[in-house]
């Protein structure tokens, strides 16, 4: 790796209208471009080492193919719904880590790429000798560039290898707790556990447990954790939480306070799921885009305001739709009335106009419909390409069943409460169930292209 396409240069971007923070700046990272394309080639011959051996921990969902934060929210989602079909509660504490990108120990790192059985003479080249000058303009477009210092620690920004071998540093995290399950995007960590609500003593001590162990992987492996912004909330049914003693856990120095909605991933959960919280949000944050569009749309082509509208309003929509508009049909409707939005502001059409046909022209999916689709496309990814695993291992088929019609379908665990028919492996299993078999045949490009248009016109 020759050092000059070793050197990048850092774009401070600010978070907040306060300038005097350095902490308030987001920084970017421009390397070479031609250094992209020699670590794309190292990154995919390391990924594939990882994958065929099945190296990867099953519950690191950030950066790898099949896998995403909807995925890790699914998982933690069912999670939590399946204790409370057993009339358990569950605790989760969501762990923000400080810059732990930029503190990765290299020596570390290499030593755990040896544990993998990986020669790590080229990723010791790579590692070393790595520059950076932070360049900016002022308001009056001058370029300013400070000098250029070294940089001798973490996975650099900006670089095709930095996310992979944060993966890699981090992989064995999870084995670092046996009282909880640890979920894991990237750098953001989630430790649940459940338990029954007589038991709550037993469950707050078991979460301490865990945390502690967890805090001894971060100190070892110098990352700090920002104890202001990790996050305690406790899960349940209405009757369950009802008069439940307010919850404080012990992590590290600090004490974590018991939250009544806590973001993450970007879905807000709230301590019942009902995801009224996310569901508020998202209509505040839609509707205002929404105005201000229709506003514009008299100076804007046609063309553009339909991509603006499917860029800026419809993805907040998709984004987890297969998770929280599962609690019931009040949220399908305000959804609903969201997408009408959107047809309008689309079609120019005013605030009382029926938009039905509207709807039909721009062959759109409605509220219900499009929850089913990003569900069953979510069934149909995990069946064909056997990950993730944590959810595919709730899917088994029926293929001791005598009649072959029904040899490919899935088998739905038992639910005592709406808790548990609301999972994945119930709801997700029963309408993939109902598919044409000719349709569950088909491959995954095939069958989403082919779901669609069979949701709209042949599902009712």
């Amino acid at each position: 790796m020759p050092d000059v396409w070793k050197h990048a240069f850092v774009t401070p971007l600010p978070k907040t209208s306060d300038l005097s923070d350095p902490s308030k700046f987001r920084p970017i990272s421009v390397v070479p471009a031609i250094s992209k394309v020699l670590e794309r080639v190292v990154h995919q011959q390391l990924y594939a080492y990882f994958t065929r051996h099945d190296l990867f921990s099953q519950y690191q969902h950030g950066y790898r193919t099949h896998h995403s934060t909807e995925t890790a929210l699914m998982e933690v989602n069912d999670k939590i719904l399946s204790a409370m079909d057993r009339s358990e509660i569950s605790l989760l504490v969501l762990i923000d880590l400080s810059k732990c990108f930029d503190v990765v120990d290299h020596s570390m790192l290499l030593n755990k790429l040896r544990l993998y059985n990986i020669d790590t003479t080229w990723f010791q080249n790579y590692l070393q000798g790595h520059t950076q000058q932070v360049r900016f303009r002022d308001s009056n477009g001058k370029e300013h560039v400070s000098a250029s210092l070294p940089n001798s620690m973490g996975v650099y920004q900006g670089t095709c290898l930095g996310p992979l071998l944060f993966s890699i540093f981090s992989n064995d995290l999870s084995l670092y707790s046996r009282d909880a399950q640890i979920y894991q995007y990237a750098d953001d960590t989630q430790v649940l556990v459940s338990g029954k609500k007589k038991d709550v003593q037993s469950i707050v001590a078991r979460m301490e447990s865990a945390l502690s162990s967890l805090s001894e992987w971060f100190a070892s492996h110098s990352m700090k954790v920002n104890s202001s912004k990790t996050q305690l909330i406790v899960f349940g049914t209405k009757t369950m939480l009802r008069n439940f003693p307010e919850v404080r856990i012990n992590f590290s120095t600090s004490v974590l306070s018991e939250s009544r909605t806590v973001k993450n991933l970007g879905l807000v959960m709230d301590r019942n799921l009902t995801f009224d919280s996310h569901v508020d949000q998202l209509v505040g944050k839609c509707t205002g885009m929404l105005v201000a569009l229709s506003h514009a749309k008299h100076s804007l082509p046609s063309d553009i305001i339909s991509s603006l509208v499917t860029s800026l309003v419809t993805s907040h929509i998709r984004y987890c739709i297969s998770i929280y508009t599962t609690y019931g049909q009040a949220q399908k409707d305000r959804v609903q009335k969201l997408l009408n939005f959107c047809a309008r502001v689309v079609c120019g059409r005013r605030k009382f106009d029926h938009i039905s046909a509207d709807f039909k022209r721009l062959e759109w999916l409605d509220a219900v419909q499009l929850t089913s689709y990003h569900r069953l496309c979510l069934i149909k990814r995990v069946l064909t390409t056997g990950h993730p695993t944590g959810i595919l291992q709730h899917f088994t088929t029926a293929d001791h069943h005598h009649d072959t019609r029904a040899r490919d379908q899935l088998q739905r665990p038992r639910a005592r409460f709406n808790s548990g028919a609301r999972r994945l492996c119930f709801s997700g299993a029963d309408a993939y169930n109902r598919l044409p078999p000719n349709l569950r045949e088909l491959g995954l490009p095939q069958f989403k292209a082919r779901l669609r248009e069979w949701l709209r016109h042949d599902a009712g």
